[in-house]
């Protein structure tokens, strides 16, 4: 990943100069075209907004399975019957006033529709 990272850095990092090091030393120590050492400490970065959406995501399937299992047996039928195929993905932001308010019957909403759909 670091050589990757090397190849279109404008630092100029010398590709074959690249090494590990070990602790307490930082990660990478390599050289630019300048004759220069330079050396990496690699850490993960995490965006926490993106945890939260992840969260709600999972929170939404959840509810969505949930809301599901609860329907007579026809009506889900017919819905997994309509979603068979279905590539479905949840985009945007989600308000948590929503997760924790009218979720559950907007989602049953939702699925119902499907429940309508021509079968063929």
């Amino acid at each position: 990943m670091f050589r990757s990272f090397a190849k279109v850095c404008p630092l100029g990092i010398v590709g074959y100069s690249i090494a590990r090091q070990n602790p307490p030393r930082p990660d990478i120590v390599c050289r630019m075209r300048v004759g220069e050492a330079i050396d990496f400490e690699i850490t993960e970065a995490i965006d926490p907004d993106g945890l939260v959406r992840v969260a709600q995501r999972e929170r939404i399937v959840a509810l969505a399975n949930e809301v599901l299992l609860a329907m007579p047996e026809v009506k889900r039928s017919r819905i997994q019957h309509a979603l068979r195929d279905a590539n479905v993905s949840i985009a945007g932001h989600v308000d948590q006033r929503w997760l924790k308010g009218r979720a559950r019957r907007e989602i049953a909403h939702v699925l119902s529709e499907f429940a309508e759909l021509p079968t063929d």
